[in-house]
């Protein structure tokens, strides 16, 4: 590396570390609004542990914020380079944008690449190692369960994978008998759910006792499993071992490939963001006047944040599909980014 490479990533590595820690105090703070679950900590662990749990929960929502976060902090230290004449006495040596930017880029795909890809998996450890974690983060379910006559509808308060079980059961008949089931426990079997002490309300007649009952269904252990835990509480072996065996909803399966998807995606998002903040940051000014450009930057972080989370919940929902739902952001920011780049460099390279 050169001394104009260290003097570039010098400046907008500290800007870059300053908006991080002002975007992951927020988070903080944000996190400590949870009374509920601050109680259970410290009554649980104390501070410590209370205070753990705020600080992995904020690194969790930091990874999602890393191209807002990494857009506003390059118009920061592109500005200080700019405030200081710095980039410009750069350029007029004949060194151009594409070279003295290419430590920091650099520097945040290798950044970006471990927050993203190793980084959720270890908050997950970190978070399933904490004390008073219960065995089921999900709550009440509703699933769309059997065929033809045997349609119903089942509503569940709990649900968990080990043992392949939801609890507190009320199943609601969708054929030609509208009855409704109600059963303390449910546990899913190969093709069936065998229900325990069931009872059957119908309108008009006495509540029937069924005592143990079998409904037939589609649903697969991996299906439950991910009921049961969620995509957000997955790591990534854990993610990879999901989409590739067998589920059976569709929604479930698209929710499970985007966010497998998003893992590797967000680098080259990350990108993108801070190809258009050098874009906009980068040009020649007689003047230090850049309100304009934190504006622009505020505005393009906005909706580029807006425009990958609809992308991401059309891939969740199978509109899209989740190959193009998370790859589609992350190269249009990057072919946006390098046009702008150009355009302002007259296509010098």
């Amino acid at each position: 590396m050169t001394r104009v490479d260290w003097v570039v990533l010098r400046r907008l590595s500290a800007r870059l570390a300053v908006t991080y820690l002002v975007f992951f105090g927020l988070f903080c703070l944000v996190e400590s609004l949870n009374t509920p679950k601050l109680q259970t900590l410290n009554a649980l662990g104390g501070p410590p542990l209370a205070l753990l749990g705020i600080i992995l929960s904020a690194f969790a929502s930091s990874v999602g914020a890393l191209p807002v976060t990494v857009l506003i902090g390059t118009v920061a230290g592109v500005i200080d380079l700019q405030v200081r004449r710095e980039l410009t006495v750069i350029q007029s040596t004949g060194i151009s944008i594409w070279r003295a930017m290419r430590a920091p880029i650099a520097l945040v795909l290798v950044f970006s690449a471990l927050a993203s890809i190793p980084g959720p998996t270890i908050i997950i450890m970190l978070n399933r190692s904490m004390l008073g974690q219960p065995a089921s983060h999900s709550g009440p379910i509703w699933l769309e369960q059997g065929s033809g006559d045997d349609a119903y509808i089942l509503n569940a308060d709990r649900v968990t994978a080990n043992p392949p079980a939801v609890y507190n059961v009320a199943v609601f008949m969708t054929g030609a008998h509208r009855d409704r089931i109600v059963a303390p426990q449910a546990d899913l079997q190969p093709g069936k759910w065998a229900f325990v002490d069931a009872v059957r309300y119908r309108p008009d007649v006495p509540p029937e006792p069924l005592g143990k009952l079998s409904l037939p269904t589609s649903m697969t252990l991996e299906d439950l499993r991910l009921q049961a835990s969620g995509t957000s509480d997955l790591t990534l072996p854990e993610l990879i071992a999901a989409a590739s065996v067998d589920i059976s909803r569709r929604d479930d399966r698209a929710v499970t490939l985007t966010s497998l998807y998003r893992t590797f995606t967000l680098p080259l998002l990350v990108i993108g963001s801070m190809l258009i903040a050098i874009a906009a940051s980068a040009g020649y000014r007689r003047s230090v006047r850049y309100g304009d450009t934190v504006l622009f930057a505020i505005v393009t972080g906005f909706v580029l944040f807006v425009l990958n989370e609809m992308a991401v919940r059309a891939g969740n929902s199978g509109v899209l599909a989740p190959q193009l739902a998370t790859l589609a952001p992350a190269v249009v920011s990057i072919l946006i980014g390098l046009t702008a780049l150009l355009y302002s460099q007259d296509g010098t390279i």
